[in-house]
Parts: C-alpha cells; sequence; structure tokens
C-alpha cells in the first residue's frame, strides 16, 4: 500500500520508513498540513496516518478539510493525550482507527492492514480487487489471474500491475509509475523500476494469450492492453 504520514517529530522519519518497507508499504512522511494537503491532491494513497499534534496541532483541522470532499480514504489517527470527547468525535465522523502515542510500530502497520483490508472487502467484485473479465487481480494472495492462468507476483510487481490496470485507458510513462510507486525519497537513477517492471512483463506475457498484454511504446512509455476491453484499447 502507500501511504501518506504526517508527523513533525523529524528524528521518527527515518523508523517511519524503515518499518513501512519492512512490511511493503510504500511512504511518502510530510511534516506540515499545507505539505500533506499538496501530496493528497496530486497523488493516490490508500491510508493517510496523522499525527494529531503534528504542525502546532493542525491534525484535527486537516482531516476536516479532507473529509469535505474525500469520504473514502482510510485514515489513521495518533495521538497523546487527547481527550475522551475528541477522540469520540474523530470515530465517530472522520477517522477509521485511532491509535494512542508511544505505541509499537508492529500494531501501526497491523491497523494499516486492518483498515486496508475494510477497503478491501467494500471494493471487491467476486474476490478480487479488479475484475475486467478475464484479467482479475487478487490483492490478498498478491496474484494475477489471466484466462484462468494464474501469476505469481512480489509485492512491487503486484502495485505496478495494478496501477496499470487501473490506468489501462492512456500510456503510462516511467516517471508516473515511479511517483506513484516509490516514495519520495527513492533514489531517481536507480534501475528498480526498470528491474521490477521487466520482471512483470516476463511473467504476464509469456502467458498463452492472443498478444502481449505489457507492452513498451517507444518513446511513450507502458501500455496495458486489456483482451475484450474496446474501452480501455488505445492507438499505439
Amino acid at each position: 500500500m502507500k501511504i501518506l504520514y504526517f508527523d513533525d517529530c523529524h528524528y521518527l522519519h527515518q523508523s517511519i520508513r524503515q518499518h513501512c518497507r519492512h512490511f511493503s508499504h510504500v511512504v511518502d512522511i510530510v511534516s506540515t498540513e499545507k505539505q500533506t494537503l499538496s501530496q493528497w491532491k496530486n497523488t493516490d494513497y490508500d491510508v493517510l496516518i496523522v499525527d494529531l499534534q503534528a504542525d502546532y496541532g493542525a491534525g484535527l483541522h486537516l482531516i476536516e478539510k479532507i473529509r469535505e470532499t474525500d469520504f473514502d480514504l482510510p485514515i489513521i489517527v495518533t495521538a497523546s493525550h487527547a481527550n475522551g470527547e475528541t477522540k469520540v468525535r474523530l470515530l465517530e465522523n472522520f477517522v477509521d482507527d485511532y491509535l494512542e502515542k508511544p505505541f509499537v510500530w508492529e500494531e501501526l502497520m497491523a491497523r494499516v492492514k486492518s483498515v486496508g483490508r475494510r477497503v478491501l472487502r467494500q471494493t471487491e467484485t467476486k474476490g478480487f480487487l479488479l475484475d475486467y473479465g478475464p484479467v482479475k487481480l487478487d490483492q490478498n494472495n498478491l496474484l494475477a489471474k489471466i484466462y484462468d492462468q494464474v501469476v505469481e507476483l512480489c509485492p512491487k510487481e503486484f502495485l505496478i500491475f495494478k496501477y496499470l490496470m487501473e490506468n489501462c485507458d492512456h500510456v503510462v510513462t516511467r516517471e508516473e509509475l515511479f511517483f506513484n510507486l516509490w516514495d519520495a525519497n527513492a533514489d531517481v537513477f536507480s534501475n528498480s523500476l526498470n528491474v521490477h517492471l521487466a520482471k512483470l512483463s516476463r511473467k504476464i506475457n509469456a502467458l498463452f494469450v492472443e498478444k502481449p498484454l505489457i507492452q513498451s511504446l517507444r518513446g511513450r512509455g507502458i501500455k496495458l492492453f486489456l483482451p475484450n476491453l474496446v474501452a480501455c484499447e488505445v492507438s499505439s
């Protein structure tokens, strides 16, 4: 999952990155309300984690601002010494979970997984996160099912394939993939994206299908061609 984490305790940022990566999550860390709103508007996130006291106590105002237009983004709040009235207000009206500080990192990651499962259950179709006829994606088991052929994916391959499926109506650039699936501190000169993309393409295109589903279009980017879905076809 891709996480947006709002916390202005800079000495915790390295621990946040390490724990998120250990649990195969991509994380962008922001320190101000303004940065958080900018990231939220320009990037798709699976979970938002908000420290209520961050940026001089801007957490509650930030959450209220986001909930004016976005009712679906799972939000987890962390806070120390929040009063009972604030907790009840948050949980009844704005957020999906609350965790008192100090906390154990493993518990926070478990709560991230829990809210992710709740969202997944709401969006699944017949047990699949995405179901495009002959092409299906199973997030619970990190599997792609294509014409009844099952492909096992590593977490990063899964994220890339999911993004390509969700954006099958256009050619996706490598920059777009990197911006949305790697955290903001990743090395832009790293070959990691190309390696994962090559492995994913080999797995998917090795299947017995009419034509390769993942195609690199010279000078343009990557296109996922979903069979029998006219709405997703574009000229190459």
